[in-house]
């Protein structure tokens, strides 16, 4: 594994091809990480400081440089510990400093939070050169509506809300060096369920699964939020069957930063109830039951990633047992020490 070195100015600088350790972690929902380990004493080492740019060898993958570290090992050896996140971490710089009330579009809401925060804000110092939205037109995302009240959240967090109650998620990319493209995003469906995709399968007899295992876990399995807003109290149910008795598992939700009245404007209680419900469904989510096959998976040339899969999408998955089911590609981790290279995808329940 190899990676460019490029400065604030997006430069090159120089190759990044003899370390101690490289991981490199590029994920479904969120932001990326990196951490790499060099010699202090490498000629390289002084020029990683924070807010350069890693890009790995032949791959459009980048990393913000945000930590770096000089320390001596047991050995007596003065290494320099660097770590960073992916350009996603971007959205972590900002907040949502215009109250917005964002009904309808999915799409659009989210478009309009990213140009009024990063693209083409009122306080222009806000604003980051050659940064675009690129519009989806993917119906599984253009379908999507969104009812949401917000103001003073954190950028990335109020995105990543969103987006994991949707089960899409979102990017920034480079294509070209010094531009950013921010875009939404879903997987591909390629597991037995459909005939649409060619199916990509990780069992045993590909060699390419080991040390499987089936999880049915409810411990954190929330049925029912109470939504408390600063003008209504509210009930959120995950499905129409609605669990009570001693089935019922409830979550507290403090909105109360979410009021009726905004500007002077008040909106009809419908659709205050509505901008409630929505932060409920986007606890529920997070507390999911969780039923799923999972295991250890390899890379291998039957499957490839960035070839036959991508992150966020559904494969099967298959154990010597017969048991199988589909999940989520959530992560693709590559690893390298000076004893041994291995990258592998992680994957979530679906």
């Amino acid at each position: 594994m190899e990676a460019r070195l490029y400065n604030q100015s997006f430069s090159f600088v120089a190759p990044i091809d003899s370390y101690k350790s490289f991981i490199w972690t590029e994920r479904y929902l969120g932001y990326g990480d990196f951490e790499l380990v060099i010699s202090a004493l490498d000629d390289v080492a002084s020029l990683i400081v924070p807010d350069t740019y890693l890009k790995l060898e032949n791959e459009n993958s980048w990393m913000i440089v945000e930590r770096t570290e000089i320390s001596k090992s047991e050995e007596g050896e003065f290494l320099k510990t660097i770590v960073g996140r992916s350009l996603e971490s971007i959205l972590t710089r900002r907040v949502v400093w215009i109250p917005r009330t964002l009904k309808g579009s999915l799409q659009t809401g989210i478009k309009t939070l990213i140009n009024d925060n990063l693209i083409s804000s009122s306080s222009s110092f806000r604003n980051i050169p050659n940064f675009t939205f690129a519009v989806s037109a993917d119906t599984a995302i253009t379908s999507l509506t969104l009812d949401e009240q917000l103001f003073g959240d954190n950028l990335y967090d109020v995105l990543l809300d969103v987006c994991e109650s949707y089960e899409i998620s979102y990017r920034i990319k480079m294509p070209t060096i010094g531009n950013f493209v921010f875009e939404l995003f879903v997987g591909k469906d390629r597991s037995y369920s459909q005939s649409t995709n060619p199916h990509v399968v990780f069992s045993p007899r590909f060699d390419n699964l080991v040390n499987s295992k089936s999880v049915y876990d409810l411990t954190n399995y929330k049925t029912s939020a109470i939504v408390e807003g600063a003008d209504n109290l509210i009930g959120v149910k995950d499905s129409p069957a609605y669990p009570s008795g001693i089935l019922r598992r409830e979550i507290y939700v403090d909105a109360t930063n979410t009021r009726q009245t905004v500007d002077g404007v008040t909106m009809p209680i419908a659709d205050y109830n509505k901008i409630l419900a929505q932060k409920g469904l986007g606890r529920l989510a997070e507390n999911p039951a969780l039923l799923f096959f999972d295991g250890e998976a390899a890379d291998t040339e039957v499957y490839r990633y960035g070839v036959h899969f991508f992150l966020g999408d559904i494969v099967q998955l298959e154990d010597e047992a017969g048991n199988q089911g589909r999940s989520r590609v959530i992560e693709y981790i590559r690893s390298q020490d000076e004893s041994e290279s291995r990258a592998y995808p992680t994957f979530a329940a679906i």
